[in-house]
């Protein structure tokens, strides 16, 4: 029997835009932080952008990245990356992470500047200093893919670890990914199936289907086909087709009583917020 290989895909995740749209408090000009975020909050963009747009042009670095947010998906303006770059620039000069970050990212994909690694390691790196775990996991991909930087694996877990130990999600995957293929780590099945699950529990979908199959392989884990098809159906939930093939392959392979037992399990464990799932 033959089942889809491990997947190792470094991702970027994409941001939602509320949680970019920081919460300061503080005022000027009779506006403040709390009440630009509130209006945010009830989609009131016009009053946010008015409320950033004043602060921001008194230097104040948060209210500068929040109106590139603004830019970058079209909230009350019209949608420009350029507009984006130029304001998270300001707030990046003056050292804030999530601007650093978001620079970066603009420079990874071209996006409102012409595409350079080289600034992308920049500002990632400032970024990642200072302990930003999406940073950490961003620059951890360039030193995968080598870019803007020579290829070194190690160092790429070494990032991956920092943000894996931040609860970051990519991360915790592509950690997993590292321990499973022994790159840039000893290689461990057991540090593997960790990560993995760490992710899969925080419903990350690659991450359920690659602990599928190592309970499929008995790859850190005691072989069990009841768990395999337990990952592989929540993954197959939310839109993963090749576990959906797996675990459609596994079925003819399993008895009607062990079938139950597996789909049982992804009620319990969605019910249970996927706490204790094992």
């Amino acid at each position: 029997m033959t089942i889809t290989a491990i997947k190792f895909t470094m991702h970027i995740k994409k941001l939602s835009v509320l949680p970019l749209l920081l919460c300061l408090a503080g005022a000027a000009q009779g506006v403040t932080f709390d009440e630009a975020f509130g209006a945010s909050q009830k989609g009131d963009y016009e009053t946010a952008y008015k409320a950033y747009k004043i602060l921001a042009d008194q230097g104040d670095f948060k209210s500068q990245f929040n109106l590139g947010v603004m830019y970058e998906y079209g909230l009350n303006v019209q949608q420009s990356y350029v507009e984006a770059v130029a304001w998270y620039r300001l707030a990046a000069n003056q050292k804030y992470p999530q601007a650093q970050h978001m620079l970066g990212m603009k420079y990874q994909k071209g996006s409102g500047v012409e595409q350079s690694f080289k600034e992308a390691v920049k500002w990632q790196r400032l970024a990642a200093d200072q302990g930003y775990a999406p940073a950490q996991q961003s620059l951890g991909v360039l030193y995968v893919n080598g870019q803007g930087v020579p290829e070194d694996l190690k160092q790429a877990a070494e990032l991956f670890g920092l943000a894996a130990n931040q609860n970051y999600v990519e991360a915790q995957y592509n950690l997993g990914v590292m321990y499973y293929m022994g790159k840039g780590v000893a290689q461990s099945y057991e540090q593997a199936v960790k990560w993995y699950r760490l992710a899969a529990t925080s419903h990350y979908t690659n991450a359920q289907y690659n602990l599928g199959a190592c309970y499929f392989n008995g790859h850190g884990v005691p072989q069990d086909n009841v768990r395999s098809y337990m990952w592989w159906s929540t993954a197959a939930a939310n839109g993963d087709s090749n576990a959906n093939n797996d675990r459609e392959t596994l079925e003819k392979k399993m008895s009607p009583e062990q079938i139950a037992e597996a789909k049982q399990l992804v009620k319990e464990c969605k019910a249970n917020n996927f706490k204790n799932c094992n």
